[in-house]
């Protein structure tokens, strides 16, 4: 409401001056021409925070002009992945790369046609799941605003808050495997609780005499590496002759990490590369050592699997190191820096884009499968999965 009123009063500002500039016998009094009617003068940035801090008819605090400036200029540029943290939203930020956060529960990615947040993943134990929040569905309010339009991380900071207090959601439940149709909505009040991200979770699956471990990755946190490595060690010692890496509705996260990850299953080459405006090229190859298993591979995605997820799928994929089944993926092929601010608040800009080895890039193109499979969401079995272990089943031992 604050950012809202501060924009009304300039604009009532410069449609005074617009109006005596048309006509200039209107009279004006002392100061107020100063304002409205500056003789050959434009009114910067600096002139505006000035006018708003001596002037409005409220004192706004400093940190408030600040906050809405650079925000603003942020708004401005009209891409979806550059956002400005003030000091609170930035500590919700870092709490999500760490894997702890208080909240309900699941993963979500913004919807493409920016209608709220589509859940990618739905935590077992959470406020989520015991509401019957399902991956595909839509979130199109909390507390009863709409997420319309709304900035991915920042609908994600409305979400999330501090423990025990109660946020409201209004639901759209997908109708079909590709959550194309959606259902009436419906309102879930909720308790937020401490969330401990579960980073992985691997098995193993026996299936036409091979016997192959199941690996899922939710998102590339700070430990994503090492804990895919924990994981296929664990499975290896079980007798896993092949692997799946699971990244379906997994939107992404730290670069260094995805290579981390990448290395797990390459011995050599090229992970991805990055450039930019104001940056030169620079190359991120396998990190020597990382190798943990030669053995057939499958790379399972959908329409959530984005960014670092991506870097991963395009590596194994264009080393011609593994098999990708599933959907096509999101199409993040640009990455951000994050700058912090001595007032606590942080800017993370778009500063460069990905590309895969072969010079492939997959902003909004994604990465094509080489099998395509769907889960089907009004079944209890998982026809992706399927298809992938069907694949690797395929594969002479």
């Amino acid at each position: 409401m604050r950012v809202f009123t501060i924009t009304l009063a300039i604009l009532t500002a410069l449609v005074a001056g617009i109006y005596v500039g048309a006509n200039p016998s209107t009279p004006v009094i002392g100061v107020l021409k100063d304002v409205v009617a500056p003789d050959k003068a434009e009114i910067s940035s600096d002139q505006a925070r000035d006018l708003i801090r001596n002037e409005y008819i409220r004192e706004v605090p400093e940190q408030t002009l600040t906050d809405g400036e650079i925000g603003g200029m942020v708004r401005a540029l009209k891409d979806p992945y550059s956002h400005y943290f003030d000091a609170k939203q930035r500590k919700i930020f870092e709490e999500s790369l760490s894997g702890q956060y208080s909240g309900v529960g699941m993963g979500v990615r913004e919807d493409k046609q920016k209608r709220g947040l589509r859940v990618t993943d739905v935590y077992g134990g959470s406020p989520a799941k015991g509401a019957g929040i399902r991956p595909g569905d839509l979130i199109t309010e909390v507390n009863g605003k709409s997420l319309a339009g709304v900035n991915s991380k920042i609908a994600v900071a409305k979400i999330t808050g501090p423990e025990g207090t109660f946020v409201t959601l209004t639901v759209r439940a997908a109708l079909d495997d590709e959550g194309a149709k959606l259902g009436p909505s419906r309102k879930e009040r909720m308790r937020r609780k401490k969330i401990d991200v579960p980073v992985t979770t691997g098995h193993m699956v026996k299936r036409n005499g091979r016997k192959t471990g199941v690996v899922q990755l939710a998102q590339f946190v700070d430990t994503a590496g090492a804990a895919v490595t924990k994981e296929v060690e664990k499975l290896e010692k079980k007798g896993a002759d092949s692997y799946v890496l699971d990244l379906r509705g997994n939107g992404g996260g730290s670069i260094d990490q995805a290579v981390a990850v990448a290395s797990i299953f390459l011995s050599k080459g090229m992970v991805v590369a990055t450039d930019g405006r104001g940056r030169l090229r620079r190359q991120y190859d396998v990190v020597k050592g990382g190798l943990r298993t030669a053995d057939p591979l499958v790379v399972l995605v959908d329409g959530g699997s984005a960014s670092a997820s991506e870097i991963v799928t395009g590596a194994l994929k264009y080393h011609d190191r593994a098999l990708v089944v599933g959907a096509r993926t999101f199409g993040k092929g640009v990455f951000q820096e994050v700058t912090e601010f001595k007032d606590g608040g942080a800017l993370s800009l778009t500063v460069g884009r990905y590309e895969l080895p072969g010079k492939h890039y997959v902003t909004r193109r994604g990465i094509q499968p080489d099998l395509k499979a769907l889960d089907r969401r009004k079944t209890r079995a998982d026809e992706a999965l399927d298809a992938a272990l069907a694949a690797l089943a395929a594969f002479k031992k």
